[in-house]
């Protein structure tokens, strides 16, 4: 199986003139990811499939996130390139990106379902080892995120971001992939399904990594190997089902196995829409949950639901939990979703709700509500959707003596770097903000990232700057602790760090202190290169990905050099420069190129 390099950026240094009016254009049609040449051995062999013509179905809707998914498409005889075989899709006319590239389908997914309303931008990976442009760094606020090393979980359409390197070299802009699970998944494998990985002959729509230890791993192969970035988590599987309730009376709903026909429970319908609803035996071809009988229900327009109210005497500050197992009756197309809610019907009401998109099969979903105050009625509802018929089993309500957190601290804003980038002085990481009760955080831990990778010993929410930082970018993150579980949230890089303003000096003889001449050297006061452009690898880049790189990197374009003759459809990619990968020099120094 192959994931290859990677696509084109979408991104450009906002304070860079140059590149303003094409960034503009770029983050319009949102470029994706170049996947060419690198071989994934844990793919099973089974999953290659041929491109085919341009737009044609790899992997249908139906036939993944348990039937909710979104067509994956072919990018044709440029699969696994950054060139585009179509145009730009869009969803509601908001642009979901250029046909048919990695960001495009996320965009388009999370479009579909209504989890975002807007594109979201930037690459499949990063731009740059220091960057932080990926879908992963760049994901909207209202979506939950966790970095590689510190994944607690997955679940289905949650989105990885990945880097890639080519023989220990990066390459930039990396590739995005979506989880493609049944229920989430604290370790062992995990399925991604992505869009443009592969090559015009191949195309890998799905691809095998393993989660273990927090860290999700996709296996090198040959030269090739993947840095998984962190995972981004949909709305679906961020909002975990909260645990059982530690300590609960008996089942406090009338019939909630439907042994009785539905005893206890009514049906509502809005306006003038009609429910119907009937006990079923279950069989071995329509097998019920739980006992014998289950309940099956039909609403002929959209916000119908089956409820029951229940007495019950409840103290402020008390909780109480409601679940129940559903399915569409089998035969009924999957991907139809409902939503399960508990409501504390005192005051101005208080609900606690649970989305489920259906399947043929039966999965629970459940929800806690804390009493806002004195209760004596709470309402298990649950809304399907119209023309389906939705089979209910082994419903539960029970109610725990204290209310505990439910849910992980979930983040309501990122927190933020504070103090100057100059050597010396000090940086303070703002707290995020987070919800409150009953998921408010009780601990907090702190770490210093340089260029997205951690500090050694910085894990104080205050950070001074050293000679070390000179030319790297800072940021921090916040990890969040409850009695359920821990959230990271990361703040956006700030810098790059400079050195202090006098304390420079150059090694040619006869300039002026703190001012390199051409082709000098600058150092810090520690004797350390004040970083300019850093050179990055070029090789097997097209002319235009690898001008550019350069810019990204504050180096400029020397010579170029061509073939005498080029076939017809020929894509010419460098295959030499004049400087060593990695290397240092002053802002704008100038790299030759070989093209073949």
């Amino acid at each position: 199986m192959r994931i290859d390099q990677l696509e084109t950026t979408s991104r450009r240094r906002v304070g860079d003139p140059r590149h303003r009016i094409l960034r503009w254009v770029l983050r319009l049609t949102v470029v994706g990811c170049l996947l060419a040449g690198a071989n994934l051995a844990s793919a099973p062999a089974a999953l290659a499939v041929a491109p085919g013509g341009c737009g044609s179905v790899l992997l249908s809707s139906g036939s993944w996130l348990g039937g909710a998914g979104v067509d994956v498409m072919s990018n044709g005889s440029d699969e696994g390139t950054g060139a585009s075989c179509g145009g730009t899709s869009a969803v509601n006319g908001v642009t979901a990106g250029s046909e048919w590239q990695c960001v495009e389908l996320v965009n388009r997914l999370y479009l579909t379902k209504g989890w975002i309303t807007s594109t979201w931008h930037g690459n499949g990976g990063r731009s740059s080892a220091g960057a932080s442009d990926s879908m992963y760094d760049e994901a909207p606020s209202s979506l939950s995120k966790q970095p590689n090393g510190s994944i607690s979980y997955v679940g289905p359409g949650d989105v990885v971001s990945i880097n890639l390197y080519d023989d220990g070299a990066f390459v930039p802009d990396g590739h995005v992939l979506i989880v493609n699970t049944s229920g989430q998944v604290s370790s062992g494998s995990v399925t991604l399904v992505s869009q443009n990985s592969g090559d015009p002959s191949n195309a890998d729509p799905q691809i095998t990594a393993t989660l273990g230890g927090g860290t999700l791993t996709i296996p090198s192969s040959g030269d090739w190997s993947y840095q998984v970035i962190g995972v981004v988590h949909a709305p679906s599987s961020s909002t975990q089902p909260p645990p059982p309730p530690a300590s609960t009376e008996a089942n406090l709903l009338t019939d909630g196995g439907f042994e009785a026909g539905g005893v206890g429970w009514q049906m509502l319908s809005p306006g003038s829409g009609v429910g119907s609803d009937a006990d079923y035996p279950g069989s071995a071809a329509d097998s019920s949950y739980g006992g014998p009988d289950f309940l099956e229900a039909n609403w002929s327009t959209a916000g119908g639901s089956l409820y029951q109210d229940v007495s019950v005497n409840m103290a402020q500050n008390q909780s109480a939990t409601f679940s129940m197992w559903l399915r569409l009756r089998p035969g009924v197309s999957p991907g139809q979703g409902a939503n399960l809610c508990l409501w504390a019907l005192v005051g101005s009401d208080t609900s606690a709700c649970q989305s489920i998109v259906l399947t043929n099969q039966w999965q629970q979903v459940q929800a806690t509500v804390t009493m806002p105050a004195a209760t004596g009625t709470l309402r298990a509802q649950i809304y399907i959707p119209s023309g389906v018929n939705v089979d209910f089993d082994d419903g539960s309500l029970g109610a725990p003596q204290t209310a505990d957190a439910v849910y992980p601290p979930i983040a309501t804003a990122n927190p933020t770097v504070t103090g100057s980038t100059t050597v010396g002085s000090a940086l303070t990481c703002s707290n995020a903000s987070w919800e409150g009760d009953p998921d408010q955080p009780t601990s907090y831990s702190y770490a210093w990232l340089r260029d997205a990778t951690p500090i050694s010993g910085a894990s104080s929410s205050t950070y001074t700057t050293s000679q070390a930082d000179v030319g790297h970018k800072l940021s921090c993150e916040i990890t969040a602790s409850n009695a359920a579980g821990s959230t990271t949230a990361a703040s956006t890089p700030v810098g790059p760090v400079t050195a202090i303003s006098g304390s420079t000096t150059v090694t040619a003889a006869g300039t002026t202190a703190g001012t390199p001449a051409s082709g000098a050297t600058k150092t810090g006061a520690s004797g350390g290169p004040v970083v300019g452009c850093v050179v990055p690898n070029l090789h097997r880049m097209t002319l235009a990905q690898a001008k550019r790189a350069l810019i990204h990197a504050d180096c400029g374009v020397g010579n170029v050099r061509k073939p005498k003759h080029v076939p017809r459809h020929h894509v010419m990619r460098v295959s030499g420069q004049s400087s060593l990968f990695r290397s240092r020099h002053p802002a704008g120094y100038r790299v030759n190129i070989a093209l073949k």
